[in-house]
């Protein structure tokens, strides 16, 4: 019989999940199914509306930056591989969306 409950769970990560997020194919298909939505609802500025959703909150002046560099130097490398303008974003905002579906602050709610 059970005579200590444990009301709260000590939080604790590690590298697996962290791994297994970030090279899972259902966590792929996920980023790039976010993707869409945001180029569709957000076409004027999809990096931060994925911030919103993801996390509930605008991003901050700094992670905006950070993302949109990060995003514009993926799509150029997608583009250099290939890829059509238009593919390039895509993968490039799927990308972003994987980070922020792989991050602490969307995988534990405070």
């Amino acid at each position: 019989m059970m005579e200590i409950n444990c009301t709260r769970r000590i939080r604790s990560t590690v590298s697996t999940q962290a791994l297994t997020l970030l090279n899972s194919e259902s966590t792929v298909g996920y980023a790039r199914a976010f993707a869409d939505r945001v180029l569709r609802d957000g076409a004027r500025d999809p990096v931060r509306l994925a911030v919103l959703v993801a996390f509930a909150r605008e991003p901050s002046t700094d992670e905006h930056a950070a993302l949109r560099r990060f995003e514009a130097a993926q799509r150029t490398r997608y583009e250099s591989l290939g890829d059509s303008p238009d593919k390039g974003r895509h993968r490039a905002l799927a990308d972003v969306c994987h980070m922020l579906l792989a991050a602490n602050e969307f995988v534990y709610v405070d």
